[in-house]
């Protein structure tokens, strides 16, 4: 069963949404975290996807104007890609934005 919640900056769900999205997102381009980037997360909306008790996907939303936010570090754990589960995340994304007021969702 798939579930979807917010992981507040530096809680457990958090910490397992950074694991994941650096292995698959910075780790292979060579890059890593700092703890700058870290902080500089507090404030945003971070969107966990749940099957069961193991992490499958996640991403931020950042407020960037009064209706606006922006799209970033979406990821779907390898194992579980194929499977409409990257369509399932971005639409739960798009939920909670509207619900936070915003009207626009804008990607790098």
């Amino acid at each position: 069963m798939i579930r979807f919640e917010q992981a507040p900056h530096k809680s457990a769900a958090y910490l397992e949404c950074v694991r994941l999205r650096r292995s698959e997102l910075r780790l292979p381009l060579g890059l890593d975290f700092t703890q700058d980037e870290l902080d500089a997360e507090f404030g945003q909306v971070h969107v966990a996807m749940w099957e069961d008790d193991l992490l499958v996907g996640c991403l931020a939303l950042q407020r960037v104007g009064p209706e606006t936010m922006k799209m970033r570090q979406v990821v779907v754990a390898p194992s579980c890609r194929g499977r409409g589960l990257g369509a399932r995340l971005i639409e739960a994304s798009e939920t909670l934005a509207r619900e936070q007021g915003a009207s626009e969702i804008v990607l790098h």
